[in-house]
């Protein structure tokens, strides 16, 4: 009997090590994701530099800019570093489209052209995403792709906009509803195995 309970209490011992290492490992994990997210919120800039323009999004036909393709210019070291996670970025950045910490990068919309606002990093991240995927015709519609605007050549439903948000503080933004439900749209696609790393085109 002192057998059994012996083996018992050392079998449990055991698979409480195991789980302890396992929660550890996730929550490693979970941090490492997490510092990629950090650094776009802590980067000084999140545009390349270049003398036309400097880390702004813009109402008009400049809000085609990005900040991972930008006049020739080779991304700021805080987003090149994500999109080295090549398909692990995807899911990571899906998870951080409704994240309304504030960033950098600021927008110059009609309304805040002359004040511009700080974009919150779930943009960034929408920013970035848009650009690392295949560019699939459920979400980049062929007929769409000579539209110039905010997210004139995305799909209903998987495009928010910069200043889509409710500020919350000076540090962070809430989310407008039309955010979540991109948020969903893009977590949909993913689970159903449509949305491909491709990076550079």
């Amino acid at each position: 009997m002192k057998k059994i309970n012996t083996r018992l209490i050392f079998s449990s011992f055991v698979l409480f090590v195991i789980a302890i290492v396992i929660f550890q490992m996730l929550t490693a994990k979970e941090e490492n994701s997490g510092n990629y997210i950090t650094s776009l919120i802590n980067a000084q800039r999140l545009f390349p530099e270049s003398n036309r323009i400097a880390g702004y999004y813009f109402e008009d036909a400049a809000s085609d800019a990005t900040v991972v393709v930008h006049s020739g210019l080779e991304p700021v070291s805080a987003v090149t570093d994500i999109i080295k996670l090549k398909e692990k970025a995807i899911p990571l950045l899906i998870k951080h489209l409704d994240d309304g910490r504030i960033t950098s990068a600021e927008f110059k919309g009609v309304t805040f052209y002359d004040k511009p606002i700080n974009v919150p990093v779930g943009y960034i991240c929408l920013d970035i995403l848009c650009v690392i995927v295949e560019r699939e015709d459920f979400i980049f519609p062929p007929e769409r792709q000579n539209n110039d605007g905010l997210g004139a050549g995305l799909s209903d439903g998987y495009y928010f906009r910069p200043d889509d948000w409710i500020p919350y503080n000076k540090k962070n933004y809430s989310p407008r509803l039309i955010v979540k439900i991109v948020k969903k749209n893009w977590e949909k696609a993913y689970k159903e195995g449509k949305l491909k790393y491709s990076y550079p085109k």
